[in-house]
This record gives C-alpha cells, structure tokens and sequence, in this order.
C-alpha cells in the first residue's frame, strides 16, 4: 500500500496521479465502466482516499476534463504563434485533428453538461467555466489576428459552436456498440457519419458566417 500523502507537494503529486489514470481509463473503456474503484485498485490506493481529493465520479471526470482542455488550449495557442494566418478551413481542421488526437477529451465533451454537471456542486461547476472563459478570453487576441474574428465575442461563439457540433456529432459518429453494428448493414451504410469530415464541414461554415458577421 502507498503512504499517505501528507505534503502539500505529495498530495499534488497523488492529485495528479489520479487524474492521469482517469484519463487512461476514460481511453480504455467506457465512462459507464468506470468507478471509482478501478481508479484506485489502478493506482493502488484506497477508495476513501480519493474521495479525499474528488467528491464523485463525476467530480474527478470533470477536473479530467479541466485539465483536458488547458491543455488543448496550449497546443492551440502554440499552433497560432507558429503561423502568420489561419484560414477557416484550416482552424477547422486543426480542431479536428487535434480532438481525434485526445480521445479522454473527445469522449467527455459530450457527457459535460448532461452527466458530469448533474452529480457536482454548483461551485465546482462554476470554477469550470469560469476556467474556460479564461482561457478563451486568453486565446481571444491570437485568434481575432492569424483567423480574422472580428473581436472577443465571435472567438466566444466560435468555441460555443465547437463544443455543440462535437456534442451532436459525437453521438451520431459513435453510436451505441448495438447501432454501430446495425449501420455495417450496406442497407444502412446511408446512416452513418465520420466524424472528422462532418466536424470539419460543419465548422469552416460556422467559422465563414462569423467572419461574414452573420
């Protein structure tokens, strides 16, 4: 059995480990397959002792998912500062690649506002998205000079729209494991949708419309 963590310093590391085997579960299996358990058998630790760090399941999903995100921001804002401009298409682009490169993301997108708020105290919530403000408010700047937003509110709309197509696409891109099985059917096949060409697609016209001011 691990000690326990007493430092500041040690509680962060046990934090962040935490967090990180979250996050290879999520990619392993399905959220719904997922307890709190198996984060702490993974990790070698007792079950009280996460709850020490995360009230819920959900709680700790979403803290994956804060983490997620900055992270995400990074590497966007590491993209724009190695470009002069952007085009539509190609933030819409980059968008989709880099969300089919971080699949703990991509996953918890979608369950965000319909599962994991629903089982987490509103301040925790509220952290969340003050967070995400920030760092959109944060990315704003580079956006409205390589992309050609007109100012903060359009990177704002811009995001929101994102975060909707992801939601919606997802579901239908990813269906349950019985309705994936169905639409192999050639009969079917006219049903199915891939994911990144749709997202693609979806975005540019978003992203043209807030360029045009529509």
């Amino acid at each position: 059995m691990k000690k326990r963590a007493v430092s500041p310093d040690m509680k962060e590391k046990r934090r962040t480990a935490i967090l990180d085997k979250a996050a290879a579960l999520i990619v392993e299996r399905p959220l719904s397959k997922i307890a709190m358990t198996d984060v702490a058998e993974a990790l070698n630790i007792v079950k009280g002792t996460l709850y020490l760090y995360f009230q819920t399941k959900e709680d700790l999903f979403l803290t994956v998912l804060e983490r997620e995100f900055a992270h995400w921001f990074l590497a966007l804002e590491g993209e724009l500062e190695k470009v002069s401009g952007m085009s539509t298409s190609e933030l819409a682009q980059w968008i989709t690649t880099s969300l089919e490169g971080r699949q703990a993301l991509l996953t918890l997108i979608p369950v965000s506002e319909t599962i994991l708020e629903n089982n987490i105290p509103t301040d925790k919530i509220k952290s969340y998205k003050e967070g995400l403000l920030r760092e959109i408010k944060r990315i704003a700047p580079a956006l409205q000079s390589k992309v050609g937003f007109a100012d903060e509110r359009s990177v704002m709309e811009a995001f929101l729209f994102t975060h909707a197509a992801v939601v919606g696409l997802y579901y239908k891109a990813y269906p349950l494991a019985a309705v994936a099985k169905l639409l192999e059917d050639d009969a079917l096949s006219g049903l199915r949708l891939n994911f990144a060409r749709s997202l693609s697609l979806m975005l540019t016209g978003s992203f043209d419309g807030l360029l045009a001011g529509r």
